[in-house]
């Protein structure tokens, strides 16, 4: 492997006013420099030399200079790649400049034929905002989401220049790495295409080469090809087609394996790892005016949440940090993440561990809100920008989707502009055409949300649904308003996991540096706090004002409790079988910043209420239940599998402490399907399980049903507690929790005397595998643990009292 001169070198940073420097010579005398990392921003240097102001800078204000010193041992031809600066940027080598760039979503690579001894490298980032005050052309719509409207005429992020979104600062810098290699060997790069044809992976492309590595062999998997590489005016190329029979397919990890091809070039003088490739198809259904993913053939329901990125000031991060969210995600039973176009494009890392990890991924062009510029220049660094991702994203499975951009239509319809103008030809015309040029099978659309009499109605094409959430609409809005795909939904502001001992004191709740991380729209005279306590004042019948007031960790209980009520009821009513729902996206998967965010889990990753509801409702073998009124309790069986589940569905109804009656019913739920089972006829009578039809309270206090396969294992449970959402505290709940090991596993062991409603763990030394359920009385649920540690915590119940210590068992 070639050795990075710049990968030891220590970078500093510079801030002057725009233009007061022109030129790198310039940088001599008294000035002020601070340590700086590269890649990184600005605002992440100030952040890491503790500048007590770094959060509230004007970035955009200044020019910002960062600048490396090395050595060079040979000062032969070297090749300097740069893999994205943001955002008006210069570099600089030993005086020359080498490359300028208008866009934060663009790299290059500059060949330099010869070094110094001793060498200087200076990257200019230059003040936004001189360009931002400049006459541009207005757009057709205006939005008070984001802060300058002249950013339609700039490619960069809107990260850090939306209010509302936690007070982010922009990312200035050179964000993306920066290497200089020396040219000792031909470098190779790959066009290509991977497909199914039949049982069979199709493997076509192109080998191209800076110059000419001979005689060569192309190794797919088990395929070894000869290629000739020929040459022209852009350099060495090779073509090649090659067949693998039988390819194992890669599928979302709820629905199999992710099989992954080795790809590699061997010469007479080296082996180049050209990296992975996998093989499946994946095609849209719109024909009933819904949205629905197949991925080989089968279709999928795409569950998952909005990406964020994952340190939003220094921006990029280590890859084992990128493959930990990801992991994260999948651990949750989510199947997609979606790029959203406030953002920025994600690097290798990510798409590596979506790759590897069976995450689909749903791509945004960086365009949302605003008015697409047509502005010639703006439209050439689109392409250049479209043609580098695209194809650094070939033969990558996890890419599924690729929209034109975030809220770009839904903003021109709310914005009130006549009809002809919500669509715009960057996003109908230019993206599709580009992306067709190299990612041809890819399914692509306009923008999310899209179709429909209005671009965000819920019942046609893609939609971001916030009836249940930002709107304040019951549960029932979920099933009413027919969603067919929610690319964005359910955004609340939830609290963080409280650590064991935080009880100790008082969270500040409602204070300015609370306030500070809980998002809010611009202009708006409320806030997602606001949104959380509507609900727990609609389910819970609990003033959170009131609660607040006198008792701020029940009020965040409560909180997180409704919050999973919500993420609970919603997500079983659009994937059960018979639902016209074909996928949904949480905003967001991870906070930006310390608080109550609308990550599912913190900033640090640590996983919330909401992320322990979606776990269970989303498993690839579930069982679900609904409230249909009049008709009773209904449960819906799922089945990601390949296999055909031959099951039991076992029903026990409780009153009080006591099981008073059991039914065992055979259900054969079929391989990628479901099976819906009425409750109304399992019983040998009249059963009220959904409390619908008032005939005084209804006499049960819990239904446990289960799903067993065929050895008696639970494959999925859900307790049901009929009639309204009693959160009176109980002293005689009988909460306990004991540790012990089964088979060299940590498990918690957790029960309750009367039914525990909104149970959740809260350890030292490990996390837990499942939280915020539900306990039907006298019945055990185990609870896995991933021991780091000595274990120690509590269990709690937001109707019980208090927090009972987890007690320490011997090995079972």
């Amino acid at each position: 492997m070639a050795v990075d001169l710049l990968r030891d070198v220590e970078w500093e940073l510079h801030e002057c006013p725009p233009g007061s420097i022109e030129h790198p010579k310039a940088l001599t005398g008294e000035l002020a420099w601070l340590p700086a990392t590269v890649p990184g921003t600005a605002a992440g240097a100030l952040r890491a030399a503790g500048e007590a102001d770094w959060r509230s800078r004007d970035y955009d204000a200044s020019d910002w200079w960062f600048r490396a010193r090395f050595a060079a041992e040979t000062t032969t031809a070297h090749t300097l790649t740069i893999g994205g600066l943001a955002t008006v940027g210069e570099v600089w080598l030993n005086g020359e400049l080498l490359w300028t760039t208008q866009s934060m979503f663009v790299g290059t690579t500059v060949e330099v034929p010869l070094l110094a001894r001793e060498n200087e490298l200076v990257v200019r980032c230059a003040a936004l905002a001189p360009v931002l005050a400049e006459r541009r052309p207005r757009g057709r719509w205006r939005t008070a989401l984001v802060a300058a409207a002249n950013l339609r005429h700039v490619r960069t992020t809107l990260l850090g220049r939306m209010p509302g979104w936690a007070g982010q600062a922009p990312p200035v810098g050179p964000y993306r790495p920066i290497t200089l290699t020396p040219r000792s060997e031909a470098t190779v790069q790959r066009r290509l295409s991977a497909t199914v044809e039949g049982a069979d992976g199709l493997l076509r492309g192109t080998l191209l080469a800076d110059h000419d590595p001979g005689p060569a062999t192309l190794v797919a998997g088990v395929q070894r090809l000869p290629v000739r590489f020929e040459t022209d005016e852009d350099g060495w190329s090779a073509r090649f087609d090659v067949r693998l029979p039988g390819v194992e397919l890669w599928w979302p990890h709820t629905h199999g394996d992710q099989p992954r091809y080795a790809l590699r070039l061997e010469t007479s003088a080296a082996v180049h790892d050209l990296g992975t490739v996998a093989f499946r198809s994946v095609t849209l259904d719109t024909s009933d005016g819904g949205f629905t993913l197949s991925v080989n053939g089968v279709e999928v329901f795409c569950r998952g949440a909005v990406w964020m990125p994952l340190d939003p000031i220094a921006v990029t991060v280590p890859a084992e940090q990128t493959r930990a969210a990801v992991l994260s995600a999948r651990a949750a039973n989510l199947n997609m993440l979606r790029v959203p176009g406030t953002t920025f494009y994600e690097g290798a890392d990510f798409f590596e561990a979506c790759d590897e990890l069976g995450v689909l991924v749903w791509q945004d062009c960086m365009l949302a809100n605003l008015d697409p510029s047509e502005e010639p220049a703006v439209l050439a660094g689109l392409a250049d920008e479209l043609e580098q991702l695209c194809v650094s994203l070939q033969g990558r499975p996890s890419l599924a989707v690729l929209s034109g951009g975030s809220e770009v239509e839904q903003q021109a319809a709310m914005s009130g502009v006549a009809r002809e103008r919500w669509h715009s030809r960057v996003l109908d015309e230019v993206i599709p055409g580009l992306v067709a040029q190299w990612l041809p099978e890819l399914v692509t659309i306009a923008s999310s949300p899209t179709r429909g009499a209005l671009p965000f109605v819920n019942d046609v094409g893609v939609a971001h649904y916030f009836g249940v959430g930002a709107y304040l609409r019951p549960l029932e809005d979920a099933r009413r308003s027919g969603v067919r795909f929610a690319a964005e939904c359910l955004a609340f502001a939830i609290p963080p996991e409280t650590a064991v001992g935080e009880h100790a004191a008082s969270p500040v709740v409602g204070g300015p540096a609370w306030k500070a991380a809980v998002p809010r729209d611009a202009g708006a005279s409320w806030d997602f706090d606001d949104v959380r306590d509507h609900y727990v004042r609609d389910l819970f019948g609990v003033d959170a004002a009131t609660l607040l007031a006198t008792d701020p960790w029940r009020y965040l209980d409560l909180g997180r409790a409704a919050v999973v009520e919500c993420v609970t009821a919603t997500f079983s009513e659009w994937r059960r079988s018979d639902s016209p729902c074909a996928g949904a996206l949480v905003l967001s998967l991870r906070d930006l910043v310390p608080g109550a965010g609308w990550g599912l889990t913190d900033a640090s990753g640590r996983p919330k209420a909401a992320w322990f509801a979606l776990r269970r409702v989303l498993a690839p073998v579930a069982l679900l239940a609904t409230d249909e009124g009049l008709n009773g309790l209904r449960l819906h069986c799922v089945n990601d599998t390949a296999t055909d589940l031959d099951a039991t569905l076992r029903l026990r109804l409780f009153v009080a402490e006591h099981a008073v009656e059991q039914v065992e019913l055979p259900v054969l739920v079929p391989a990628r399907g479901g099976a819906v089972v009425d409750t109304a006829g399992a019983f040998d009578g009249f059963r009220d399980l959904t409390a619908a039809y008032g005939f005084g309270p209804s006499p049960y206090s819990a239904v446990l049903a289960e799903l067993l396969d065929a050895s008696g294992r639970v494959l999925g449970d859900v307790v049901w507690v009929p009639g309204p959402r009693d959160v009176t505290p109980d002293p005689d709940l009988g909460l306990r929790a004991t540790l012990c090991t089964v088979d060299g596993q940590p498990v918690i062991v957790c029960t309750a005397r009367h039914t525990a409603r909104w149970v959740s763990l809260h350890v030292t030394g490990g996390t837990v595998a499942d939280s915020w359920f539900h306990l039907a009385p006298g019945v055990s649920r185990s609870v896995a643990v991933d021991a780091a540690g000595e274990i120690t915590g509590t269990i709690s119940a937001v109707n019980g009292v208090g927090a009972a210590q987890i007690q320490v068992e011997a090995t079972r």
